[in-house]
């Protein structure tokens, strides 16, 4: 009669490190595989006496009531009229739907926020998302029931206010009221569920093999609420000064301020690349990096090189980490770079008060000031504004491949915007000598 197993090879493991869950169908001499929803990574898997076998017994458990299903089916067919594949593509067609009934879209989504909190990338407002789907989908959300409809009465629910629960730091639930969202914020919440739905169909879908376990995409139909343009997150040279020159007794604010004139005086540079700085990224008076956000989506790797004015070198100096673990000391009072983000941006909050400066003011802002000096204050070209923020440009992608980048451009255009907020180039470098030092005492 035939036969089944759960079986797991060591000659297919993935990019990702993961290696494909199947179930074996034995008939007539014969082996077909069907491809199941699990991948596993090593320490899911058994080695012991050469074996290559599923040890995760949840998996194992699952699957196991499936065979016993597929055992139960045999008796409802003449099998003999099937041959191993045909019985394999039987199975396959038969619980396809229940397998993806049994992908949670809510589960698999966290998991994703673990896996990219582990690998140094942004995840708060992922999982702030998923927490808000669950409310709306009482705590579990089967992957095919996410539809188009779904998504629809989802971005309806965000547009009411609505009360929320959540489990407080000394384990209490909390009902809070949260305000309906603004366009902008249900785009954000969208776009978070597309980049997780994206990252389902790669882990459960085997296009190569034909083995498509997700087969809807609710986004070809459901269209993600276009914004109107953004408010400019953009301060005033004098703004830029002002924070220059601020001293507070708060460290958290100091330390705040000197990551914004940080990020400023490095050309915009992101709070979580300051962070994840490493000594080899210093050298021969440049700072030479791979842009964090976008590393992963170009050709390039979004390297890009800075050379470091007198001023930076001040802020450099004072927060060298003398373990050279990294460039900075700042992983040690902040484990992670979501912590050190978000208590810059708090501390941010702090300076703004204090310079009256009338913003919700954070990292990014030193970033779009930059840009914004550069073009209206220093006449500086828009395309070379994009090189300096390192922004790949679609219509030159093919070009750009056959012209050697020019740092130079980076290094002079920097220079023409701290000199036309500094007024004279020293002035920057003689505050910075002083207050990084009188700041953190």
């Amino acid at each position: 009669m035939a036969s089944f197993k759960i079986c797991v090879f060591k000659t297919q493991k993935r990019l990702d490190d993961k290696y494909p869950v199947w179930i074996r169908v034995y008939w007539k001499g014969a082996k077909s595989y069907i491809r199941t929803e699990y991948n596993v990574t090593i320490n899911q898997i058994s080695q012991k006496k050469g074996a290559f076998e599923v040890k995760d017994v949840f998996i194992i458990n699952n699957l196991n009531e499936r065979i016993e299903l597929f055992e139960k089916k045999k008796t409802e067919i003449d099998i003999h009229n099937f041959n191993s594949k045909q019985l394999a593509n039987y199975y396959s067609n038969l619980f396809s739907e229940t397998e993806s009934a049994n992908i949670d879209f809510l589960r698999f989504g966290y998991n994703f926020c673990e896996q990219r909190k582990v690998q140094g990338k942004s995840y708060n407002r992922i999982k702030t998302t998923l927490n808000n789907l669950s409310d709306f989908c009482k705590n579990k959300l089967p992957i095919n029931e996410l539809t188009s409809k779904k998504l629809t009465a989802f971005e309806n629910y965000l547009k009411t206010e609505r009360k929320i629960t959540r489990i407080s730091q000394f384990k209490k639930e909390v009902t809070t009221t949260r305000k309906a969202c603004s366009t902008h914020c249900i785009a954000d919440y969208m776009s978070d569920i597309r980049t997780v739905f994206n990252a389902a169909l790669y882990e459960y879908n085997d296009d190569d093999s034909g083995n498509i376990l997700i087969k809807h995409y609710p986004f070809k139909k459901y269209k993600i609420p276009s914004v109107p343009e953004t408010a400019k997150r953009n301060l005033t040279p004098q703004q830029i000064k002002r924070i220059a020159y601020f001293n507070s007794r708060s460290k958290r604010a100091n330390i705040a301020c000197d990551v914004f004139l940080l990020s400023f005086l490095l050309v915009g540079m992101n709070a979580a690349d300051i962070y994840h700085l490493k000594p080899e990224n210093y050298a021969n008076g440049r700072i030479t990096y791979n842009r964090q956000k976008t590393r992963g989506k170009r050709k390039d790797a979004a390297l890009i090189s800075i050379k470091v004015e007198p001023e930076t070198e001040l802020i450099i100096d004072y927060y060298r980490d003398p373990t050279n673990e990294k460039l900075l000391l700042f992983h040690k009072k902040y484990s992670t770079q979501q912590d050190f983000v978000q208590n810059v941006n708090k501390g941010l909050k702090t300076v703004a008060a204090a310079c009256e400066i009338d913003v919700s003011l954070s990292s990014y802002y030193a970033r779009h000031s930059w840009a914004t000096i550069a073009s209206n204050e220093c006449n500086i070209d828009t395309a070379t504004i994009a090189l300096c923020l390192n922004h790949s440009i679609r219509e030159f992608a093919i070009t750009n491949i056959y012209i050697k980048k020019d740092w130079s451009k980076i290094d002079n255009a920097n220079r023409k915007v701290l000199d036309a907020v500094f007024a004279v180039p020293n002035l920057c470098q003689n505050n910075v000598q002083n207050v990084p030092k009188s700041k953190s005492e």
